[in-house]
Parts: structure tokens; sequence; C-alpha cells
């Protein structure tokens, strides 16, 4: 993909004079972000919101981070795609020592669910939530009569969030989330992915060989699997750092946000290059029928067609797993054919990957 990524910079010049750069809005829900460890993208645009209450006198601004999650995931967006409008909302986040043996993250529902509820006020395209949240429904079974129909602290805040889910989804927004990182936890028990099951891409890891991560939970409930196991951050020119590698299906899910942000800006800028053609050149109808296409691929069913049709690029036979998603073949086939095309035969190289990726997607 960044083979593809250094092939659109060159496509973005032939029509820089007559095409204003889609920018697909991509909401980055997690911990915020450190920009001591973001790889700054001269063409991305980033903004911030903190969903993270204060405490006391201590403030949780979006540009700060609780551990550098939200900082690996907004990287690893940006190097899929760089020409987004990013917008961090940090959510109220910490730790649970329950099993003092393995600490696990906790998110806080009421925290999360204002968090959507923003994504949803902007209009973003893309909601992209690397994290799981166990929807705890409390059942008191105490002999006080007291508290019957009382409800946990938590539950107003989980009613919240499936509220907000189901609001993103009815708006058409598309949303990633990740699996549970562990083998014992199911699908259907675990937010965001219960609120909305049909209309969220629940992504796994796998690992370069496109292996399963094993301890990737109910796989039935799992949409694609991206690479997750040992991805390195892009490299930076003039850092002296080593390279940092990353594990888990939340990186898997940063890569798809990243992903469809891409498809969604190629169809966008098709229908713009065309829009702009148009007024030297008979082609309206085909200017229209990228836009079309553009507009379609916001709705979930339409954006799963254009994941299914890299699937299918892999040849008659198709991958060993049908989840997983090859984009090593096509993106790279057509970076090279965008390299070696010349001025406008790249739009035309890029429009047919468009029509590729948009193959069984309705149009008017």
């Amino acid at each position: 993909m960044e083979e593809f990524r250094d092939a659109m910079l060159k496509v973005h010049e032939v029509s820089k004079d007559i095409v204003d750069l889609p920018r697909v809005r991509v909401a980055l829900i997690d911990d915020g972000l450190d920009y001591s460890d973001f790889d700054v993208y001269p063409h991305a645009e980033v903004r911030g919101f903190s969903c993270y209450p204060p405490i006391g006198q201590t403030e949780y601004p979006w540009h700060t981070s609780t551990n550098g999650h939200g900082t690996a995931m907004a990287n690893m967006i940006l190097r899929i795609n760089p020409w987004i409008r990013l917008l961090v909302i940090r959510i109220h986040d910490g730790v649970s020592y329950a099993n003092p043996s393995s600490p696990s993250r906790t998110i806080h529902p009421d925290s999360a669910a204002h968090a959507v509820e923003v994504a949803i006020k902007h209009n973003v395209d893309v909601i992209s939530m690397s994290w799981t949240l166990r929807k705890r429904i409390s059942e008191f079974r105490s002999s006080d009569p007291g508290s019957l129909g009382k409800k946990s602290i938590d539950e107003p805040g989980i009613e919240r969030l499936e509220k907000a889910i189901k609001e993103a989804a009815d708006n058409n927004i598309l949303m990633v989330c990740s699996a549970a990182d562990d083998i014992e936890l199911l699908g259907k028990d675990n937010l965001p992915f219960c609120a909305a099951e049909h209309n969220i891409f629940r992504i796994g890891s796998c690992n370069s060989q496109a292996q399963r991560d094993p301890m990737t939970e109910n796989r039935e409930t799992i949409s694609y699997f991206l690479p997750g196991i040992q991805v390195p951050e892009a490299r930076r020119p003039h850092s002296v750092k080593p390279i940092v590698y990353h594990d888990g299906s939340s990186i898997a899910t940063a890569l798809a946000a990243g992903l469809i942000s891409m498809i969604l800006h190629c169809a966008r800028y098709m229908a713009q290059c065309r829009g702009g053609q148009n007024s030297s050149q008979d082609g309206s109808n085909e200017s229209e029928l990228f836009k079309q296409r553009a507009e379609r691929l916001r709705m979930h069913k339409n954006m799963q067609t254009a994941l299914n049709n890299i699937v299918r690029s892999h040849g008659s036979e198709g991958p060993e797993d049908p989840k997983q998603l090859p984009v090593y073949g096509l993106f790279a086939e057509t970076a090279n054919k965008l390299e070696n095309a010349i001025g406008w035969q790249k739009i035309e190289r890029l429009g047919e990957l468009v029509r590729y990726l948009c193959h069984n997607v309705k149009v008017d």
C-alpha cells in the first residue's frame, strides 16, 4: 500500500490545476495523540476533541496520549492514506488489575458514547475504534428487594454507546472495530460490534504470511484479517530511534480504516477529475457514474463489496483464506501501472482500479 500511496502523489500532480483534493473524514476514537511520536505527513489535516473529563484540576486534551496507543493508530491510518481529515477523539480509558498477572485496558462507556456522538456531529465518513468493551448488563440476584430494577454504574453508559453506534450506522458512517485479542471473549458480547453487527467491519490480525492470529476470538464474527503481528512503524528518515514493531488486532483495524479511506478517496478523486475534464471534453455520463460510485461506497454493504473485490483480485482460485485482503496484489499492480503511465494516462489507470473495486456496486 505504501507503493500505491507514493504513486498517488504523482497522480495528484497531473490534475492539480483542475481538482481540489478530496479529503475523507476519519474519526479515530482512542487515547489521544502524542505529537512527539506522531508521523507528520504534509498533506494530512489533523484536528481533535477530548471526551476525557477533567479530574480535579487535571485536563486531558486530545493532543496528549495515555500510553501512545492512539498515536500508533493514527500513524498506521496516515501511513496508508495521508490525504484525510483526521479527527482525533480522546476517550476516558484506564487499566484494570482484576487479573494481577495480566493487566488490561479499560474503556469508560459513557466517554466512548460521547466520542461516537461527536464523530456523528462532525459528519465523518469513517470511524476507527481499535478497542473492545465487554457488554455487562447487570443482573441483580440479591434478596434485597431494594436492588430490583437498579442499574449498574456502567449500564447507562453502555446503553448510550449502543444508541450512538446505531445512530452512526443509520447515518451510513463506515465503522471499523477490532476483535478482542483474547480467545475466551465472544464478538456478540463486545461493543461496539454487538450494537450494529451488520454495519461494522470487525478486524482480526494475521502475520506477514497471512496466517491468522491464534488468539483472535470468535472468528466467525471477524469480517477480515489484516496484518497485526510484528508490524513495523514507518521509517522516519531523520530519526535515530530503532524501528518499533506492533502487535494486535488494533493495528490491523487502523490499517483497515486507512484502506477504506483510500478507496473512498480514489472514488471521489475520479469523480472530481472527470468533472473537471468535462469542461473541455464530453464525458458527463462517466463523471456522474464516478460520483454515484463515490456516494454508494459510503454504505456498509457497498464498501463490503469493494473489499470483497480485493479478495476476488487474487485470481480464480482465490486466497487460501477468504477473509484475507490481498492488497499486495491489486494495489501493487496498480501502483506499477500508475508509475509507468504518462500524464492523464495515470488518471485513466486509477479509473480502472475504481471501476474494478465498484464491480457489483449498484448505481442508478
